[in-house]
C-alpha cells in the first residue's frame, strides 16, 4: 500500500482525503499492524487506481497471513456480500 502511494507521489494525508480512509487507519495498514476491511481496501484502491487485486499482487505476504490465503479470504468474502444482496434483492422483489 506504501509502495502504491509513494509511486503516485501522494502523501498518506492526500490517500486518506481521496480515499475517505483515516490517517490513522491507513498508518495500521502500510506498517502492518491490522488489514483493511473489504470495503476500505475497495476505496483505497479506487483511490490509488487499482483493483482490489492488483494491490493483493503487490503485497508481500507475513508469516500470519501469506498472500494466497488473503485473497481466498477475499474471493470468499466478496461472494458472501454479493449473496447476501442478491437475497436483499429477492426481498424488496417479493414485498
Amino acid at each position: 500500500l506504501r509502495k502504491e502511494r509513494e509511486r503516485r507521489g501522494l502523501t498518506r494525508r492526500e490517500l486518506a482525503l481521496s480515499s475517505g480512509v483515516s490517517e490513522r487507519s491507513l498508518a495500521n495498514y502500510e506498517n502492518a499492524i491490522n488489514e483493511p476491511p473489504l470495503g476500505q481496501a475497495a476505496k483505497l484502491a479506487d483511490a490509488l487506481g487499482l483493483t482490489i487485486n492488483d494491490m493483493l499482487a503487490e503485497r508481500e505476504p507475513t508469516a500470519s497471513t501469506p498472500a494466497l490465503d488473503a485473497r481466498e479470504m477475499l474471493t470468499e468474502s466478496i461472494r458472501l456480500q454479493q449473496t447476501a444482496l442478491n437475497q436483499l434483492a429477492d426481498q424488496r422483489e417479493d414485498t
